[in-house]
């Protein structure tokens, strides 16, 4: 089981750990804040931030439905890989990386270990872009709270801000109702995924992958990229602020994707992220059980 190992830092990281361009973003956000009682907010994130990652403890109590994204080059045995993610997973949890928060959607009960019914999330992916006989793997963890305030419309709908069109103007309309719907209980300030098109489940699965581009990143399609900075600017105008106590910052960024869609369907689906946006990824040698890189 050499995997185990590597998977088992992977998820002590991710859980830990918060991304240096999220927090080069938290710590922008602080300077610029001017309310008083939202900078309190920033500062008790940044406190949070250095103690989470000096002891060696989750950066939330919650922490998250585990997302992993395997992708390969070459032959691999998914059920082998499976079975050392869910091994790693049970560790973690033992070890206190992560809090047990697998439940029986049927019976409530919690299997206290993190194991389950399609629990973790796994995808399986060959990449011809990476390296032959090589495995990357990410993980997102994410939040109840903020998984709870994503969302999807169906456009045309009716929206705070006008009618949602099939249109950029319908779609930036339905994004600013979604963020203004998730208020503070999204434990803002988010960072939010979207994807425009596909069906239902296209949409949420691609808005959540969105969520690993790094902050500060430019859209190579130049309508997504003016769409993404008018989205940033307008939801921090509604001056929902850091947990919503106000203030000027209610998202971080906002990455967007789009794929083609039915003539009877439109859909604009959000994949809402707290501050604690934990992600990661790591790049193993399959032939020599060794990392190639690792990046948070």
């Amino acid at each position: 089981m050499f995997l185990f190992p590597h998977i088992l830092d992977l998820i002590t990281q991710v859980s830990t750990q918060l991304p240096a361009d999220v927090q080069k973003a938290l710590e922008k956000a602080k300077d610029n804040e001017e309310k008083k009682s939202s900078r309190i907010v920033l500062e008790v994130l940044e406190k949070n931030i250095s103690m989470a990652q000096n002891g060696n403890i989750p950066l939330c109590q919650d922490t998250g439905f585990p997302t992993f994204y395997i992708s390969y080059n070459g032959n691999i045995n998914q059920n082998k890989i499976t079975e050392e993610i869910t091994t790693a997973m049970r560790m973690a949890t033992r070890k206190g990386i992560l809090r047990p928060n697998s439940v029986d959607s049927l019976s409530g009960k919690n299997s206290g270990d993190n194991s389950g019914e399609i629990f973790p999330k796994i995808y399986f992916h060959q990449d011809k872009n990476i390296a032959e006989q090589s495995i990357k793997i990410k993980l997102l963890l994410k939040g109840g709270g903020c998984e709870n305030v994503s969302g999807q419309m169906a456009l045309p709908i009716q929206t705070d801000f006008g009618r949602a069109n099939r249109s950029i103007d319908g779609v930036e309309k339905a994004i600013l109702q979604m963020v203004k719907n998730a208020e503070g209980k999204g434990c803002a300030p988010g960072i939010i995924g979207v994807h425009i098109g596909g069906d239902r489940s296209t949409g949420f699965e691609q808005a959540k992958k969105n969520l690993f581009r790094k902050l500060g990143t430019i859209n190579n399609n130049s309508k997504l990229k003016k769409l993404e900075k008018n989205i940033i600017e307008k939801c921090n105008s509604l001056e929902i602020g850091p947990m919503g106590f106000g203030g000027k910052t209610t998202l971080l960024d906002c990455f967007i994707s789009h794929s083609n869609r039915l003539p009877a369907s439109f859909f604009v689906t959000m994949s809402y992220s707290c501050w604690a946006l934990r992600r990661g990824e790591i790049e193993i040698d399959m032939k020599k059980g060794v990392i190639k890189d690792k990046q948070k």
